[in-house]
């Protein structure tokens, strides 16, 4: 924008004072007698502001990232120190450093999902990641080698790591490691890659996939309720005590709610009494094939609680309550 603009615009305005450097100057307002005197202020002995000081970048988090599908979704809590670059997508976290990191937790099957062939799957998964890496398809093409093959830490964790130099080009390495845990019948990967120049940070992202706390949330489709009748019977009658639990398909699809049968806690403990009791036996078929809306129910008369008192009963899938009841037993 022109500078003389401002001034045209002020002559418009003050057309009938003149303008131009032959124009006369306008009589100055005469201050009220009340008024603060005005102090002369010398511009250049007035100090600017001192910018604050540069924070550098933020760390990330700590953030919650929901992974998951239609049949389990799990929750993680995750925090990096400042560097990092969050990429996440919708059941996906992922982030990367510029120094050459990337880490990246997903809810996976590796395959056909199903609690007994998990270690199985993340084994061969594994292996195809290792083969992988010597192909064209890698950039760069990789000549890996073990750091450890798929070792079990502690029961449903399992831990993998290797390293390869590129087979020609410039001299670099790329290690790839994993954490991965059984979550029912899925896997949670926790992968971590880095190069030369973050090689730095591998013990750090070590620790943070080991330390994942993963929290199960409850699947939205199914809609779970447990009754007891009657809720209140003397202790002499404790074996006519009829336990029911009733689910209902709040989706839009066909589902099969034995793929959710929940566990009973009684008193705070499993009951190997009640999983036997509705683990065994016939069901209709609405039990695997439940239709959108409909509610199937199953119930077992037997004696599952002792003692006079309050007792709770929980219905529970991988930890997380789904419904609750109580029944009291009289003297």
């Amino acid at each position: 924008m022109s500078r003389t603009r401002p001034r045209l615009a002020l002559c418009a305005f003050l057309i009938t004072a003149g303008c131009g450097k032959d124009a006369a100057r306008a009589p100055e307002p005469t201050p009220p007698r009340d008024a603060a005197p005005v102090v002369a202020r010398d511009d250049a002995a007035v100090t600017p502001p001192t910018p604050a000081p540069d924070a550098g970048p933020a760390p990330l988090g700590p953030n919650l990232y929901t992974l998951g599908d239609e049949r389990l979704a799990v929750g993680v809590t995750v925090a990096l120190p400042a560097g990092w670059q969050d990429r996440s997508s919708p059941g996906n976290a992922v982030f990367a450093h510029l120094d050459g990191a990337w880490l990246k937790i997903t809810l996976t099957c590796h395959g056909a999902c199903g609690a007994t062939r998990a270690a199985a799957n993340i084994a061969a998964a594994a292996r195809e990641a290792f083969e992988f890496t010597t192909s064209d398809s890698h950039v760069p093409r990789l000549a890996p080698v073990w750091d450890e093959e798929v070792t079990e830490l502690r029961p449903g964790v399992f831990r993998w790591a290797f390293h390869g130099a590129a087979s020609e080009g410039p001299r670099w390495e790329v290690h790839h490691r994993a954490v991965e845990r059984v979550i029912g019948d899925h896997v949670l990967q926790c992968k971590i890659e880095l190069t030369n120049d973050a090689i730095a940070m591998g013990p750090a992202l070590d620790a943070l996939c080991d330390a994942l706390d993963p929290v199960v949330e409850p699947d939205p489709r199914f809609a779970w309720k447990v009754v007891v009748t009657p809720a209140t019977a003397p202790v002499a009658q404790r074996e006519q005590l009829e336990l029911r639990i009733e689910v209902t398909n709040t989706s839009k699809d066909t589902l099969d709610p034995l793929r959710r049968l929940p566990t009973f806690v009684v008193d705070g403990a499993p009951s190997q009494a009640l999983a036997m009791a509705f683990g065994n036996g016939g069901r209709s078929r609405e039990w695997s094939a439940l239709a959108p809306g409909a509610t199937v129910t199953d119930r077992r008369v037997m004696g599952f609680v002792d003692g006079a008192g309050e007792h709770t009963i929980v219905l529970t899938h991988l930890g997380v309550e789904l419904a609750r009841t109580t029944v009291t037993l009289t003297p």
